[in-house]
Parts: structure tokens; C-alpha cells; sequence
């Protein structure tokens, strides 16, 4: 399978390999076609949106009337400027004629200039630019304007909570454990189960600890990244973890997380024991209870 530019992946994991970037690349390539055909092709806004169109629209009648009034106005000034050079004495090109006639024309070219709204569109245009710059600082991306003009009509808004409400950042509050709920800083229960807990943790992750400024940071799902500041705020040297599992184990079978299944599975093998296959499973847990025969005594 191949993944072109832009391509969403929906659901899944896997690994990828890049056989082009930059110029070698499909989309570059239409890219510099469309800049052959179009100039402007790189433009955000090539498209005109609803309420643009709209002030275009109004801008050619009111250019339209003012035409119209403009070339009235001529010819009521030619008349005035008639009766003012047969009503006095001066001759048609002498200078207070001239000066008069001069002053009358800059009139009904002033009228022209004002009726015509050319500036119109640009103004709202950046008006709405501006408005964009506000929203961002409100960490609110608007990359179409029609979309703020769409928005800007909106009366009432559902939305849900997930993904849109929230930050997205996740965090362990609370550990059942035998029928018993512990707050995720007061965990209290063997030792020998406290570290079990914490290898499944581990192993049933796909995040990764990645380095922010000085120090290192889980980063991934907000649900695999939470799960492992667990294990920091508990004092576990999650990077250990890691390099212990690559170590001593060896993958051999990945399922992830799915909203059908609503569990992660993986299974690995001791390399020191390659017979034994350790299997973990995380997820919802009344997808996960019922599969278990068995429970561990976290307090022996």
C-alpha cells in the first residue's frame, strides 16, 4: 500500500517508509503544474467566498449608479459653468473661466471617487483577517475564511466533549485494585503485584519518552502518555523500563486499541525463554474482567 500527501490514516499503527520528499514528490509535482497554469495557484484564498461574492455583487451596482450620477452631475456642472461664463464677463478661456470650470470638474470626479466602493471587499476582507489573528490567540485555527463567515451565522452549536472540550492531556486519578480504590499517589499493596503492575504498564504501551528543553517526557496518546506519568509521578525510571523491554522481550504480536474490540492486546517472548509467551491486555474493563479466571491477592 502506498500513502500519498495528505493521506488520513484512520485507526491503526504501523511503520512507514518514505520513497520521495520535496520536488520528487506527487503533490509537488501538481504543485508546479498548477503554477505553470495559474500564477496565483499557491494562494490560500482562490476561492471566493459567499459573502465576497456578495459585496462584488455590490460593488458593480453602486459603481453602476454612481457612473450614471457621475455623468448627470457632468453635464449639470457644463450647464453651470454655461450660464456662469454668459452671465458675467469673462470669455470661455480666459483664467477665472478656466478656474471655475477646473474647480467644477474636480467636483464631479470627487463625487465618482466617493460613490465607488472599490475598497469594499479589501477592507472586509482584512477585517476578517484581523478577526482571524484574534481568534488564534484564543488558540482557535481559522485556515478558510469562508469558514468565519459560515461561523459568524451559526445561532446555536452542538458539539461533543471529547476532542473538543478538553485539552486532550490525561491523567491517572485513581487504581481499583481488588475491590479496593486507592488515589494514584497512596497506591498501597504488595510490592512484588506494585511491580507487575508497572512491567504490564509498560509493555502495553506504544507511547515513547521523548526530550523536551532538558528532560525527557512521555509523548504519544494522551491515554499511553498518562498511563506513563503515572509511573514517573510514582518514582518508576520509565526509560529503564523501556530499554528493558526491548532488552528481554521480543515482540510478537500487536493489536491495537480499536472501538469494536475496546481493548490493546500485545505478546511477547522471554528471550531467555522463547516457549513462554507473556500476553497483556488492556482496555475497558467490562470488556476486560469477564476474560480473567483469576485475580491476584494485591495485599498477601
Amino acid at each position: 500500500m502506498v500513502l500519498l500527501q495528505d493521506s488520513i490514516v484512520m485507526t491503526g499503527t504501523g511503520k512507514a517508509l518514505v520513497l520521495a520528499v520535496g520536488k520528487h514528490t506527487l503533490k509537488e509535482k501538481e504543485i508546479a503544474n498548477d503554477l505553470k497554469n495559474d500564477k496565483n495557484a499557491l494562494q490560500i484564498e482562490k476561492e471566493v467566498t459567499v459573502f465576497q461574492g456578495k459585496l462584488d455583487t455590490l460593488s458593480q451596482i453602486v459603481g453602476n449608479y454612481a457612473y450614471t450620477i457621475t455623468g448627470i452631475s457632468l453635464i449639470l456642472f457644463g450647464i453651470v459653468w454655461l450660464l456662469f461664463v454668459m452671465c458675467s464677463d469673462y470669455k470661455l478661456v480666459e483664467g477665472p473661466s478656466i478656474t471655475r470650470a477646473i474647480d467644477l470638474a474636480s467636483t464631479a470626479i470627487a463625487l465618482l471617487i466617493v460613490c465607488i466602493p472599490e475598497g469594499m471587499p479589501l477592507v472586509i476582507s482584512m477585517a476578517m483577517a484581523f478577526s482571524v489573528d484574534t481568534l488564534k490567540a484564543e488558540h482557535l485555527l481559522i485556515k478558510r475564511l469562508g469558514a468565519l463567515e459560515t461561523a459568524g451565522q451559526l445561532n446555536e452549536i452542538m458539539t461533543g466533549k471529547t476532542a473538543t472540550l478538553t485539552t486532550g492531556d490525561m491523567t491517572v486519578e485513581r487504581i481499583n485494585m481488588v475491590d479496593t480504590t486507592f488515589p494514584a499517589d497512596q497506591l498501597s499493596c504488595n510490592l512484588e503485584i506494585q511491580n507487575m503492575l508497572w512491567d504490564c504498564a509498560v509493555l502495553n504501551n506504544d507511547a515513547h519518552m521523548q526530550m523536551f528543553n532538558t528532560e525527557y517526557k512521555p509523548c504519544g496518546s494522551p491515554v499511553e502518555v498518562g498511563i506513563l506519568n503515572l509511573l514517573l509521578n510514582s518514582n518508576v525510571s520509565v526509560q529503564e523500563k523501556l530499554i528493558e523491554r526491548e532488552r528481554d522481550h521480543v515482540l510478537q504480536l500487536w493489536i491495537p486499541f480499536s472501538a469494536d474490540r475496546k481493548r490493546m492486546t500485545v505478546a511477547y517472548t522471554l528471550k531467555d525463554s522463547p516457549d513462554h509467551v507473556r500476553l497483556v491486555v488492556k482496555g475497558a474493563p467490562e470488556e476486560i474482567v469477564p476474560l480473567c479466571a483469576t485475580k491476584l491477592d494485591s495485599f498477601a
